[in-house]
């Protein structure tokens, strides 16, 4: 999939083996079928669950032309109109420039999923391209655009590479985007994007206790607490969890957010912002996004700010029942009993070493360190208040490419049910987004964190690297206090 360079080149080549044929967006009729091998085929809802994972290549079998106008996001072309005209020569060699050296699953689409995938399928099968591991798109771009309207990309070959900020690679699962593509929507350029809502999400609890959005902000921006979506209490039925869903239902729409509506969130807190856009998912948002690099990326692309206050038209139907997604969230309760009965589940923290090792809890108001008996680490954290170890140099969020390298040599896979936590919820929310714009449906956050954990004496703790032998193993109740940040 990251093969980029090979990919371009493949473009080059197979463009000088396009021939001219049917009009645009037609399957042709002719070439012969004599010898034609039995496909296989992928619903469009399947092939968006692995779409832009490793391991998948899409290939566009359409001309040239018809590619560049519309295709499917990270997917290359090879045009095999010459193929489907008669010339299996031409054909065979276009399929060898795009899968030289690959063994990936390959996913064939064209018109309607008939002619130039046949056409594919026969010239893959005669330069001896594993079977097994070659689908068509069952209904082709057809089938594709009608149940996947707004994710579609456009442009040349480089515009299908997995760089996840691509102005034009943008669907609905997508999280994190650039601002030339926020700017882009604002200004009506992006299809199925026209009416864009934008959040400036911080913690105080309205815009005019909130400095920096009277000083500055988006064009057209909303101000929402992050206290509309969690309990601010920290109180021991509360722990800073997720309110109600009812209730964070009920502060969308006093803003105009529906389940169909398109949100783009930025804010000054990295994790902040992303705690904010999980609980708009959970609940049922269907369409959220983050501006990657917030702000600074904002105004560092060049565009300008405004101070007036905006404030949107209160909504009435939300349009799905609440939460949505209660898959996504995992109780204290869920979590005790999945570790003790799922073997794969995996708790996986999300916190900075020193409280992964149970040198301090890390907040000023939790006073004992440690971690859920059973629980791994997966990084992420320099301390408490950050998430540093999964963001790139310019302070945007990794891709998932490049969080896999922070989690190099952890004790889980992707193949796991991964539920994320740390202290209250704010930190864990970012790898579950990165996973969930990747298509990752088995995760979800243990919303309580430490700090509920710790107000339940009986709740079983490990003091230290659980895979050395001074790791110590016991309960809440018995863990000494005095470890507050």
């Amino acid at each position: 999939m990251k093969r980029i360079l090979r990919l371009l080149l493949a473009f080059v080549l197979v463009v000088g083996l396009a021939a001219c044929g049917t009009a645009p967006g037609a399957e042709s009729d002719s070439g012969s079928d004599a010898a034609d091998v039995p496909m296989q085929y992928m619903s469009a809802d399947e092939m968006n669950s692995v779409l832009g994972q490793d391991g998948y290549t899409v290939i566009d079998l359409r001309k040239v032309a018809d590619y560049e106008a519309a295709h499917i996001p990270f997917a290359v072309n090879a045009d095999l109109d010459a193929a489907v005209n008669g010339d299996t020569a031409a054909g065979e060699e276009a399929m060898k420039a795009v899968t030289q050296g690959m063994d990936d699953t390959l996913i064939l689409v064209c018109y309607s999923g008939k002619r130039y995938a046949q056409a594919g399928t026969n010239a893959l099968s005669a330069i001896g391209y594993d079977m097994t591991k070659v689908y068509t798109l069952e209904g082709g771009m057809q089938q594709w655009t009608e149940d996947y309207p707004d994710i579609l990309a456009t442009g040349g070959q480089d515009s299908s590479s997995s760089t996840r900020n691509a102005a034009n690679v943008v669907g609905e699962r997508t999280v994190y985007v650039a601002p030339e593509w926020l700017n882009s929507a604002l200004n009506g350029n992006e299809k199925g994007y026209e009416n864009v809502t934008v959040i400036c999400a911080a913690y105080p609890e309205g815009a005019a206790e909130y400095a920096d959005y009277a000083q500055g902000h988006i064009p057209g921006a909303l101000y929402a607490s992050n206290m509309e979506v969690e309990d601010a209490t920290g109180s021991q039925e509360g722990a800073y969890n997720l309110l109600p869903a009812e209730e964070v239902r009920d502060n969308l729409l006093a803003h105009g957010i529906a389940a169909d509506s398109k949100v783009v969130l930025y804010g000054p807190d990295v994790a902040g912002v992303a705690r904010q856009a999980y609980a708009y998912i959970w609940c049922g948002v269907k369409d959220v996004k983050i501006l990657n690099g917030g702000l600074d990326a904002w105004t560092g692309a060049g565009y300008e700010l405004e101070t007036k206050a905006n404030t949107g038209s209160a909504a009435t139907d939300f349009g799905v029942a609440v939460p949505a997604h209660p898959e996504y969230w995992v109780s204290m309760k869920d979590a005790l009993n999945r570790l003790s009965n799922d073997e794969n589940f995996k708790l996986v923290s999300i916190r900075a070493e020193a409280e992964w090792l149970g040198e301090t809890s890390g907040y000023g108001y939790m006073d004992k360190a440690g971690e859920p008996e059973g629980a791994v680490w997966g990084r992420g954290s320099q301390s408490s208040a950050d998430v540093a170890d999964f963001l790139n140099a310019d302070g945007t969020v990794m891709d998932l490419e490049g969080i896999m390298t922070v989690w190099e040599g952890c004790d889980f896979t992707l193949d796991n049910h991964l539920s994320f936590y740390c202290g209250t919820g704010w930190r864990a929310a970012v790898p579950f987004l990165v996973l969930y714009e990747n298509g990752y449906d088995d995760i979800s956050i243990y919303d309580g964190g430490w700090y509920e954990w710790i107000m339940h004496d009986e709740n079983p703790v490990q003091v230290g690297d659980p895979a050395e032998a001074g790791c110590v193993h016991t309960t809440v109740g018995e863990l000494r206090t005095g470890m507050a940040a």
